[in-house]
């Protein structure tokens, strides 16, 4: 996997010279050319001709990715194939993603510090955003050639065991430092910045409450209830977490793997935050409830041990865990609740499966004890 290189200037002078496509209906041959030579690719070579097919469809929420199999004019010319990602074309799942900085998170992650991340990233061939137009697009590596696991299916311990190391090199990587002050566009998971999910967790909740009854027990209601009630007491405890750069929708299913290691993709959400909610919220969804219930104590003392052999002690693990364990209800809240469209049957089932896993996490870990 090649690393972005961080060149935000590069990407400036593409938006400004190539133009930013809506859909993958606006790509056209000339411009995908032009994308892959501002990008860095050495070549008097044209694309003459594409196909678009597109891709995450039941887990693509809060955009449109599209692959192209393309076709140049010189004989043997990479790369055969490039990914495109562009806003949803779903009204309220735009909406909120520009509400919530996703798409220029991600735009800033590809252009300012993809190559100091701590780990693998697709590479990326252009980067487009303008947040006051609200225009945004991505080409980047096709790397679907590389294993994935259905999230569905969930990871076995070992795949589970490469994840969570990842997961600490890249948590090390930022842990509580002053470089995160200094990416000013990096949203703020602490604090009275969280202020926005709560309000948006209260209007969504009764509509979760209803097209989730199902698989929600009435401890599970409860939960929810204290949750949306006693979002503040969290909001006070986030202060005292330790904080690094977070993915914040770190689950298999946003994962490739080359030789059994993650490349890790959208990074829609990446924030300055508490820690261990990248943790908790990877081993609630990613792993099915038996298997996590068998190896969830082992991979998260893996992480642990991980951190400490970089010199980093968490305090009071399981208080810092349990506050964290619970905003991970927030994003199936809002998906659940119709804030967001889950667009298809398996995108349905995939949060389905994600509430029935995330609140078996909660109630074996006791994480609404945070509230008392």
């Amino acid at each position: 996997v090649s690393p972005s290189r961080g060149l935000g200037d590069v990407y400036k002078r593409q938006m400004e010279t190539l133009g930013v496509p809506a859909t993958a209906g606006d790509v056209t041959a000339a411009w995908l050319t032009g994308a892959l030579r501002s990008g860095g690719l050495d070549t008097e070579a044209s694309v003459s001709s594409f196909t678009a097919t597109p891709i995450g469809e039941a887990v693509g929420l809060m955009g449109e990715i599209t692959k192209f199999d393309l076709t140049w004019d010189l004989a043997g010319q990479e790369p055969r194939s490039v990914v495109l990602k562009v806003p949803s074309v779903l009204e309220e799942n735009r909406a909120l993603g520009l509400a919530l900085g996703l798409y220029e998170g991600e735009h800033r992650v590809y252009t300012e510090i993809a190559s100091d991340l701590g780990v693998a990233v697709p590479r990326c061939w252009y980067a487009a955003g303008d947040a006051l137009t609200g225009e945004y697009a991505l080409l980047i590596d096709d790397l679907t050639d590389l294993d994935r696991v259905d999230q569905m299916d969930g990871v076995d311990l070992p795949t589970a065991e490469s994840c969570v190391d990842v997961l600490s090199d890249l948590h090390a990587r930022w842990w509580n430092s002053d470089e995160l002050a200094a990416l000013d566009w990096l949203a703020d998971g602490t604090g009275e910045s969280l202020q926005v999910f709560r309000d948006l967790v209260v209007a969504s909740l009764p509509g979760f409450v209803e097209a989730y009854r199902e698989v929600l027990t009435a401890d599970d209601l409860e939960t929810c209830r204290r949750f949306a009630e006693g979002f503040d007491t969290l909001i006070e405890a986030s202060l005292d977490s330790d904080v690094t750069l977070l993915h914040r929708d770190y689950r298999v299913d946003n994962m490739l793997f080359d030789a059994g290691s993650p490349v890790v993709l959208d990074w829609g959400g990446v924030a300055r935050g508490g820690a261990l909610y990248d943790l908790a919220y990877f081993l609630a969804g990613s792993l099915t409830i038996e298997n996590r219930r068998a190896y969830a104590d082992r991979l998260q003392q893996r992480y642990i041990d991980r951190l400490d052999d970089r010199g980093i002690v968490i305090e009071d693990f399981e208080a810092a865990h349990r506050v964290n364990a619970l905003f991970c209800l927030i994003v199936p809240i809002m998906v659940g609740g119709a804030t967001l469209n889950a667009r298809d049957e398996k995108g349905r089932e995939l949060t389905l499966e994600g509430v029935r896993r995330l609140m078996a996490y909660l109630s074996d870990y006791e994480a609404v004890t945070a509230l008392e």
